[in-house]
């Protein structure tokens, strides 16, 4: 999840659904978010301020937690997806400034909604058939599996 420059996540006062697919295939939803225990940070001041010990361990430690899918593929190109279902609402009062630089790199954002800060894919984690060499871009490769 995309955090803040001292690593509290955005978008974590309400509860959130996030659905990783592989190719279109779904393979899983991630619920997270809402019901923070203990006593916040100040809006825009977590990391600066301290909240509750209870609230830092939360709001820092989940985005780490259970995003986790293990899946085979063959080998090949893949499009891999993050998606938020979509909510409609809509913005009460004055509309305020987009933040950017010092501002958006400060504030961890609670009520705003969340965003994927990265994808990690690791792999192979094991080879079941004998891998072939093959010719990528004029350079001779072999992958051999290890046993």
């Amino acid at each position: 999840m995309q955090t803040n420059y001292v690593d509290f996540v955005r978008g974590i006062d309400q509860a959130h659904e996030m659905e990783i697919s592989l190719d279109g295939e779904r393979l899983g939803v991630f619920g997270f978010g809402g019901d923070a225990p203990g006593t916040p940070a100040p809006y825009s001041y977590a990391g600066n301020i301290r909240g509750s010990d209870d609230w830092e361990e939360w709001s820092m430690a989940f985005a780490e937690e259970g995003f986790e899918v293990n899946v085979s593929v063959n080998a090949g190109p893949r499009k891999i997806g993050a998606t938020f279902p979509r909510e409609m609402w809509e913005q009460e009062g004055i509309l305020q400034p987009r933040l950017f630089g010092y501002h958006l790199a400060v504030t961890e954002l609670p009520d705003n909604n969340p965003s994927v800060g990265a994808i990690l894919i690791e792999g192979p984690l094991s080879v079941e058939d004998q891998v072939k060499p093959r010719v990528v871009r004029k350079y001779f490769l072999a992958f051999l599996p290890v046993r």
